[in-house]
């Protein structure tokens, strides 16, 4: 898998990547790192995107990206602050949260369009009935600027796997992205027990066992491990048992399925009442090798969240 520089493109490595990701929310090579924090420490100096977007973006998305062109970041924290007072400042961080996250979506609609190419572009653009403004005649560019006013993120990446376009590193990049946002919520709260919860659920995402299992008790085994490693401080154990959860952690139940089939998918609807119960600090679904038919993976999905919303489905 490669990476990439959402600013310059420029290729840099994985770990180059997770620290990027870890620090900043965005991937950025050492270059643009060391811009995004000057920018960070003195609020005067515009971050790379910033100055990006304001040289290349004309029409705005939001309402809130409009504010952000016209007065800056950090123009937006300094009226929120002469406007509420003492109390803005968890508010303020949520104006910055959200513009930022309003330009980081932007930006991966930019990365999709540029993988997508001319053809699926004017496709998509004919599909949404969006005509372009232009002076003599449509570029590619129109089209773009069009639809990334238009078309929303998830609609792209719809029309991009429909399309089978490879956008797998993008979508990495905003499945990382989006749990570090929940990461940055669980801290405003102040919730030890959310954050634990959201660490283990990140860990398990980004775990990859080592070969293929025709077994659940071998994966099973290889996840503890990792995870053992990982949380070394934790009170982490291994059960054994129809009545309990194969994996814990401070109370959180992490139950193992797989190779996963029909049976196994209502197994695990049987015992979430009783694993719910025993773990009020949240349970752990983890799928392995899903053979299920889609249709009623799907089905089994959405019965799942509209009666245990708070357990999390990873299928690996």
């Amino acid at each position: 898998m490669s990476y990439y520089c959402n600013i310059c493109r420029k290729t840099i490595t994985a770990g180059e990547y997770r620290f990027s990701m870890d620090k900043f929310g965005k991937a950025l090579c050492r270059e643009h790192q060391d811009a995004e924090r000057n920018s960070q420490s003195n609020p005067n100096i515009k971050s790379p995107q910033e100055i990006e977007l304001k040289q290349n973006i004309k029409p705005i998305e939001s309402k809130v990206m409009e504010k952000e062109s016209k007065i800056g970041l950090s123009g937006i924290v300094k009226k929120v602050a002469s406007t509420t007072g003492k109390v803005i400042k968890k508010g303020a961080n949520t104006v910055i949260d959200t513009t930022r996250t309003a330009f980081q979506r932007r930006e991966w609609k930019d990365e999709i369009l540029m993988i997508i190419g001319p053809k699926l572009i004017k496709e998509l653009a004919r599909e949404r009935r969006i005509q372009p403004v232009y002076e003599d005649r449509p570029t590619i560019d129109d089209y773009v600027q069009a639809i990334k006013n238009n078309v929303s993120l998830d609609d792209i990446v719809s029309f991009a796997k429909r399309n089978k376009v490879n956008i797998r590193d993008i979508l990495t990049e905003m499945e990382y992205y989006k749990v570090k946002q929940e990461k940055k919520e669980i801290l405003h709260e102040g919730d030890v027990v959310k954050f634990l919860y959201e660490q283990v659920v990140k860990e398990i995402k980004l775990f990859h066992h080592s070969c293929s299992h025709k077994y659940e008790l071998p994966y099973h085994m290889e996840l503890f491990e990792y995870l053992k490693a990982k949380f070394p401080e934790s009170g982490i154990e291994q059960t054994r048992g129809s009545s309990r959860p194969d994996i814990t952690i401070e109370g959180i139940g992490i139950e193992v399925k797989g190779p996963t089939r029909v049976e196994d998918i209502n197994t695990i609807m049987e015992k979430c009442p009783r694993y719910c119960t025993s773990h009020p600090k949240g349970v752990i679904i983890v799928l392995f090798d899903n053979q299920v038919p889609q249709w009623r993976y799907n089905d089994w999905l959405k019965g799942m969240r509209e009666h245990f919303p708070k357990v999390r489905i990873i299928s690996k």
